[in-house]
Formats: structure tokens, sequence, C-alpha cells
């Protein structure tokens, strides 16, 4: 993004904060709010490439959106919390090194204590995606009931990570979703998870994720995670 490009990026925004509503992209978003001569400067040479490559993925993002105050805060947050995985925000906000410290420790404790950011997190990259992921949670939502619309959504932004950012770091993601879902509380009222579980599983193959041998593993670890909690919780209830 050239000089004129965010200096009208910026105009936006102070017409945002002060109650307006315009249109942004998470390119212009992030190009406010990244500080990449800071990055060099404060960061290893390996933390810098990481942010780097992550900030000019985020330029690929080009689509504008509607935002008003909380929508441009809310794509705020999800792109520190993606800087910050890497290395702490503070350090190439382009801001206050302090205030930004004390601003990181409380997003960090939010984060630590609130597993339903990680699916924010993954729906972030199925919408910034160059790709449209509608048909596909269209069809995951058609054929596998008990699957909510969040998890298909969820599951196609571990799709668009495994592209952006490779399989190890995708996987990472799929782990925390599969917690997610396994953590959920089960009643015996809903669908068992033990199916769906399996089918994201295996679904890891077709998306080109992971290899065959690489799927069976996966589905056969969750799947007997999944029939544990469900057995437990049943059998808490029965003893009720």
């Amino acid at each position: 993004m050239g000089v004129f490009s965010s200096m009208f990026a910026i105009n936006k925004i102070q017409k945002i904060k002060n109650g307006g509503v315009e249109k942004l992209s998470i390119s212009d978003i992030a190009n406010c709010i990244t500080n990449l001569p800071d990055a060099r400067k404060n960061l290893s040479p390996h933390q810098f490439e990481q942010i780097s490559n992550l900030f000019f993925e985020f330029n690929k993002c080009t689509t504008k959106m509607d935002m008003d105050m909380d929508a441009y805060l809310d794509t705020c947050l999800k792109i520190i919390k993606e800087y910050d995985a890497i290395a702490p925000y503070e350090l190439y906000s382009g801001g206050n090194e302090i205030e930004f410290k004390f601003m990181m420790e409380d997003i960090r404790s939010q984060s630590k204590d609130n597993q339903k950011s990680i699916i924010e997190m993954l729906h972030f990259f199925a919408d910034s995606s160059k790709y449209d992921y509608s048909s596909n949670i269209k069809n995951i939502l058609e054929h596998f009931y008990g699957i909510t619309y969040d998890t298909a959504k969820a599951f196609m932004g571990v799709v668009e990570i495994s592209d952006l950012k490779g399989k190890e770091i995708a996987l990472d993601y799929f782990d925390k979703l599969m917690d997610y879902e396994l953590n959920k509380p089960f009643t015996g009222m809903e669908s068992s998870p033990i199916h769906y579980v399996s089918y994201l599983c295996g679904a890891l193959l077709p998306f080109g994720v992971v290899s065959k041998e690489e799927s069976d593993a996966i589905s056969k670890k969750y799947s007997a995670i999944a029939i544990e909690r469900v057995m437990t919780s049943l059998n808490t209830q029965n003893n009720k």
C-alpha cells in the first residue's frame, strides 16, 4: 500500500472513531497498525521474517467491508492476536511500547481464558481467504448432522491456514478446534460428537492438509477421545 492509500485509510479510521461507518479491508487495517521498521529493529531475524510474511498475507485481503467502531476494533484485535502469536506486538505496533505492553497483557489473558477466541480466529482466516468457502461449509452442514455452522466455518479456516502457513501450524489450530468441540457440554440430547469429529478428522485428507496415513492417525486419536468423553458424560448423568 502506498503512502496516499495509507493516509486515505487513516482518514477513514478517524471517521469511524467519530461514529461513522466506512469501507475498509484487512489490508488497510494491517498497514495502519504494523510498523515493519520497528519490527526489523526490535525482533530477531527469524521473527522479523515471520512477521513480514504474515503482513504480506494480510495485504492480500483487499475486500472492502462496511465497518463501524466495533467491527474495526474486532478486526484489529484478530490481526494483533495473529502477530502476537509470533512475537510481542508492542515491539512493532508503532505506538507507545509501555502502553501497548499493558494492553497486550490483558489481551493475552483473555485469550487464554476464552477458548472461543480460537473459533473466532479460524473464522477470520476463512473470511479473509481469496477463496469462497461458502459452498464447502454448506456441503458439510447438509451431509453431517450435528456440525454447527461455526464449527464448519472454523474447519475451513484450518484449511486456509494450511494453504497460507503450512501443515504444522494448521494442525496446531485443528488440535485447538477439536479441544474446543470435545469440551462442549454434552447431555445426550444433542448429536454425538463421535460422528462429526471423526468426519472432520477424515476431511483433512481431501482438502489436502494431510496424507492418508496422517488422516487415519488423527481420526483414531480424536475418535477415541470423543467416545471416552461421551461415555463419561452419560455415566455421570445416570449416576445422578
